[in-house]
């Protein structure tokens, strides 16, 4: 096919050497394709519509004309994306059902590096380190794809490419202040210090008022309002040319963000301080045969939350080769080293007991192979096989009434994991794809070791204990998809696909029922268990248009959810914070729309979900209730007026019916809006 033979020569002479996901010049190529580029899914450059995954990448311009301030925001307007929004900040983003409080399984990476959170395993959305400025285009995966992106990419993947400083130098600044405490400043700086090297430096701040809803839910189960968001953060990424074919890139990222979120184990809310710092250095060379990449990044966190503060560390050593042989071969060969480590370091109130198992954490080792192979100019097959082996480890003295003995933490977990692809363009409009792949998500570090005892009102004794199971293993996520995607003409597209997932050995967090009482345990124990498995199975349609002055997109998403948890009621009432079928909506439509018109440009987002149920708990031990969520219409916009090529002025409303059930969960979002200028020099 000639497009395709154009994109491999573009490549070679955009690049003009190393097939890095660093170096590439993106917008070049998305210009002369029509369509996006990705190297994320095989490591090599190829149109988003051709990657053996359902991928779907939203550009800067998208990002920029969106409004918003946080990422799920933009996130929630596509197809088989499901955003909850518990407090002002309090985003949790669901790839194609299975919704719950702080999500486990979807992967978020910012130029490959995870800014997934391993101890309870979840990505707070506040703390990925950098602006949205920062943000050259975001890749959204859905389906499992440990295989092809990595540990924990078990029901997708959000993929954030960042500018290259290297091939753009530009200064952005952007300030936005609102009638509810809203206020965001940031910028963005690329610059090069001479030929071989150049820096992207970026910093922001934004804070708001709390939603009155959600300050309303803490009182009203006796606590105190702990504050409002608050978020700021800065990063440095450097890019430099050692020689002709090899680049070494440097990158920091430090951010701090206080928030309130949900809380897994009841759905109610808890106030998080976080503070994140993040380095990392890569070396790209082109030889070998191909594409050689060896890098290590190290991510520290420190949070308090529930009256103790918490240290996770993760590091990440890891190579890739990528190459070919022939024509019609490319392969991918990596290795991976990964150690995790989490402690309870102190606690606030006196009466909890911290540290009783010590510091928990795991060596990880993976090994994987992609192999792609162009079985005739319109037929693509791809394979991934990625196998992990995990070491648990523990370190320091355990307390009896810890529940723990020294021999518990003597576990090993391995897990294969893969995703298998064809792609079939039976004509130059037409694209067909099938996907079946199988990822695992992992336990988190507080499920798998951690051992805290807090004071009780209501447990014998009056101190219950939060242990974790060194026993328990990775949840398993099997799934499979059909895809169609019509070119109706240069300018407009058709999309859809069928999907079904099944994901085994759910890990919950007790509920009602404590999983073990005196004697059985020194302390009333309620600790995370596995259990359970739900299915699911869904749709997906879009239809969209893009020309120079207005575009246009309408999707829609069915998703059906079946469950079987064993304990999940009690007497008729709900036992336990997990309702994966409750809590994910059938039907979700959105409707995007901009149009621009001499300086002027409008951008609207319409969204209909259809009713949920959440079950609900003032805390531990205490009994569920079921919220009924209402089906909600939703309506953002963003108003700009362009001054010069430089200067622009701009309003955002959100919420704008100012339905309460519009975040999705119990708390009652409110209509929030901003005004705000923004330059480009």
């Amino acid at each position: 096919m000639l497009k395709s033979s154009l994109l491999t020569t573009a490549a070679v002479l955009t690049l003009g050497g190393a097939a890095t996901a660093q170096s590439i010049d993106y917008e070049s190529l998305e210009l002369v394709f029509g369509e996006p580029v990705t190297t994320s899914a095989t490591g090599k450059p190829q149109r988003a519509s051709d990657a053996p995954a359902s991928m779907t990448i939203v550009s800067k311009e998208e990002i920029r004309r969106s409004g918003a301030t946080s990422l799920p925001r933009i996130l929630k307007q596509f197809a088989g994306i499901d955003v909850t929004q518990s407090a002002a900040e309090g985003y949790d983003v669901f790839v194609r059902g299975g919704t719950t409080s702080l999500n486990p399984g979807l992967l978020v990476l910012v130029d490959g590096r995870q800014v997934y959170l391993d101890h309870y395993g979840y990505t707070d959305w506040s703390g990925l380190g950098i602006q949205l400025d920062d943000i050259q285009q975001v890749e959204i995966v859905k389906g499992p794809n440990s295989a092809l992106f990595g540990f924990n990419a078990a029901v997708g993947v959000v993929n954030i490419v960042t500018i290259n400083p290297a091939l753009s130098e530009r200064q952005i600044v952007s300030a936005a202040i609102g009638p509810d405490g809203e206020a965001a400043v940031s910028g963005v700086t690329t610059f090069k210090l001479n030929d071989a090297a150049a820096i992207r430096l970026s910093a922001g701040y934004r804070a708001s008022d709390e939603f009155a809803g959600a300050n309303a839910e803490i009182a009203a189960i006796g606590g105190t309002p702990a504050g409002d968001p608050e978020a700021a953060s800065i990063a440095l990424d450097g890019r430099f040319q050692l020689a002709d074919k090899t680049e070494l890139k440097l990158e920091t990222t430090y951010s701090e963000f206080d928030k309130y979120a949900a809380n897994p184990s009841s759905n109610g809310l808890l106030f998080f301080e976080s503070e994140t710092q993040s380095y990392r250095a890569q070396v790209s060379h082109e030889g070998f045969g191909g594409l050689l990449k060896v890098g290590a990044y190290l991510n520290e966190l420190e949070q308090s939350f529930a009256g103790a503060t918490h240290e996770q560390s993760v590091l990440v050593v890891d190579a890739q080769h990528i190459f070919k042989l022939g024509a019609r071969d490319s392969f991918r060969v990596l290795g991976e080293y990964r150690q995790n480590e989490f402690q309870t370091i102190e606690a606030s109130d006196p009466l909890v007991l911290f540290d009783l198992a010590g510091q928990a954490g795991y060596d990880a080792f993976a090994l994987g192979g992609m192999w792609e192979r162009a079985l005739t100019d319109t037929l693509t097959s791809t394979i991934a096989v990625r196998l992990d082996s995990v070491e648990l480890n523990q370190d320091g003295d355990i307390d009896p009434i810890s529940g723990f003995l020294p021999g518990d933490f003597d576990q090993s977990i391995s897990e294969v994991s893969y995703n298998a692809g064809l792609v079939w363009k039976p004509t130059d409009t037409d694209t067909l794809r099938a996907i079946a792949a199988r990822g695992a998500q992992s336990p988190s570090l507080i499920a798998l070791g951690v051992s805290i005892a807090f004071p009780s009102a209501t447990a014998p004794g009056g101190v219950v204990n939060l242990p974790g199971d060194p026993s328990i293993e990775p949840s398993s996520v099997s799934s499979y998809e059909l895809g169609y995607v019509r070119a109706l003409n240069d300018k407009m597209q058709f999309a859809a696909t069928a999907f079904y997932t099944d994901r085994q050995d759910i890990i919950q967090f007790a509920g009602v029922l404590p999983t073990s009482v005196p004697p059985q345990s020194a302390l009333v124990t309620f600790s995370q268990f596995q259990d359970g498995d739900y299915q699911t199975a869904g749709l997906e349609l879009s239809l969209e248009r893009k020309e120079e002055r207005s575009n246009w997109q309408l999707n829609y998403t069915y998703v059906d959810v079946q469950e079987d948890i064993p304990g999940q009621t009690l007497f008729g009432q709900p036992a336990l914070p997990a309702a994966f079928e409750g809590m994910t909506p059938s039907h979700r439509l959105n409707a995007v729309y901009g149009h621009k018109i001499g300086r002027l440009t409008g951008d609207f987002h319409l969204n209909y979900t259809s009713e949920t149920q959440i079950p609900l708990s003032a805390g531990l031990g205490q009994p569920f209730s079921n919220r009924d969520i209402d089906q909600s219409f939703n309506a953002d916009f963003r108003l700009g007026y362009q001054f010069n090529d430089q200067l622009e002025i701009f309003a955002v409303g959100e919420n704008l019916f100012d339905d309460e059930n519009a975040g999705r969960f119990y708390t009652e979002s409110e209509t929030r809006g901003r005004i705000g200028i923004r330059g480009v020099f």
